[in-house]
């Protein structure tokens, strides 16, 4: 299966990971440009380098035509928070991630309001984008649990990031 992949955080490259491992074949990466990198949560400056080794095209940039035509047979968008256009969500089957459980929270900043509530309780979802936000099909969800108390940021978003690529989500 021939796969392009959305995002350049520490998530993104656990995913790129999953779908190597896999055997699946990735055409490309679409990041933020650097200079972006530094005001994103998570972001890990060195998945270019990765896909260097691989032989994956990374395209560094926030113009969405920047992309060209790819012939892939999904695209999968893990921990970047853009919002994927319509025009590119009628070409291409996009598989996201929403740090949250759907339908029941909605929204940016998912993962820190999950820590800020301080519930103990949490979920990610991993879902086929469409052109309503936060809005498709749901593939798969996954509860964790955290202690308020002593759960650091840093730790909470790990905790959820493990249980989006414990998901094995299938494309």
């Amino acid at each position: 299966m021939r796969v392009g992949v959305i995002g350049n955080t520490v998530l993104t490259s656990k995913c790129v990971d999953l779908i190597l491992s896999e055997g699946h074949t990735i055409d490309y990466v679409f990041g933020l440009p650097k200079d972006k990198l530094e005001n994103k949560a998570n972001s890990c400056l060195g998945l270019q380098n990765r896909c260097n080794e691989e032989n994956i095209d990374f395209i560094d940039s926030n113009n969405w035509y920047d992309l060209g035509d790819y012939n892939v047979d999904v695209v999968i968008e893990m921990g970047d928070s853009r919002i994927v256009p319509n025009n590119f969500l009628i070409k291409n089957k996009v598989i996201g991630n929403h740090g949250a459980l759907l339908p029941y929270v909605k929204g940016g900043a998912s993962l820190t309001w999950g820590r800020m509530l301080g519930t103990g309780e949490w979920g990610v979802s991993i879902f086929e984008l469409t052109d309503e936000l936060d809005n498709g099909d749901i593939i798969k969800t996954k509860k964790v649990r955290y202690t308020p108390e002593s759960t650091t940021m840093e730790e909470f978003v790990e905790i959820c990031d493990q249980a989006t690529v414990d998901c094995q989500f299938k494309y």
